[in-house]
């Protein structure tokens, strides 16, 4: 969960930064089934970057990060309160992590295989 919400910061605050990038909220609810799901659609230039989807339901709540460069999936993030999951996606980008010294992820880069 922690680490969720530090990705989360790192790739707001990362976006932020340009002028031209755009967010679009789009969310759904069913009162019957109890569940809430909010999707996030952050791009640049008219290409997605990242797609973030909050799902709530009877008090559990999860979230799930798909981050984008050239238009390309590259990553995925899933989390809960009890677990989180990153998984890389075959594309010609890479995907770099670093940690904080108690294990936290405090950044995430995406590249070319080759370094740039």
């Amino acid at each position: 969960m922690k680490t969720f919400i530090v990705l989360l910061l790192l790739c707001v605050s990362a976006l932020g930064a340009e002028t031209d990038i755009h967010v679009l909220t789009l969310t759904k609810t069913n009162a019957e089934a109890g569940w809430v799901a909010t999707r996030d659609v952050f791009t640049r230039d008219g290409q997605n970057n990242l797609i973030r989807i909050t799902n709530v339901r009877a008090g559990q709540v999860w979230w799930v990060c798909h981050f984008y460069h050239a238009g390309q999936l590259v990553a995925n993030f899933v989390a809960d309160s009890t677990s989180s999951r990153f998984n890389a996606e075959v594309s010609p980008y890479c995907v770099s992590l670093s940690y904080s010294q108690s294990g936290r992820i405090e950044s995430a880069a995406i590249g070319t295989k080759d370094g740039v």
